[in-house]
């Protein structure tokens, strides 16, 4: 079974304190799946992202990895991403995913 992140809406006085302060409760936070090459286009928006959180780069480098690469939105502006790196265990016993975050 793959788990994936669907495009989905969270009120942002629903989001939990982290450890850079708290979410402001006044607007939406929207997650939306987007292609590797939408992924790679934002990349340069985002503070210390590396090399290997690129779909170009993962793509040539793992190539029987799944990549799921997600944009955050709070009120319509991007404030951040994920990608997620999903690979098969031997003997298909499962699958074990990895996850590189950065924000704006």
């Amino acid at each position: 079974m793959n788990t994936i992140i669907a495009a989905n809406e969270f009120k942002t006085s629903e989001l939990i304190e982290t450890g850079s302060g708290v979410v402001p409760e006044t607007g939406k936070m929207t997650v939306s799946r987007v292609t590797g090459e939408e992924w790679d286009a934002h990349m340069s928006q985002f503070d210390g992202a590396a090399q290997e959180q690129m779909h170009v780069f993962t793509s040539g480098r793992w190539p029987n990895v799944k990549q799921e690469p997600s944009l955050f939105y709070l009120s319509g502006e991007l404030v951040g991403g994920v990608m997620i790196m999903v690979q098969s265990l031997p003997l298909n016993v499962g699958h074990i995913a990895v996850a590189k975050w950065v924000r704006c």
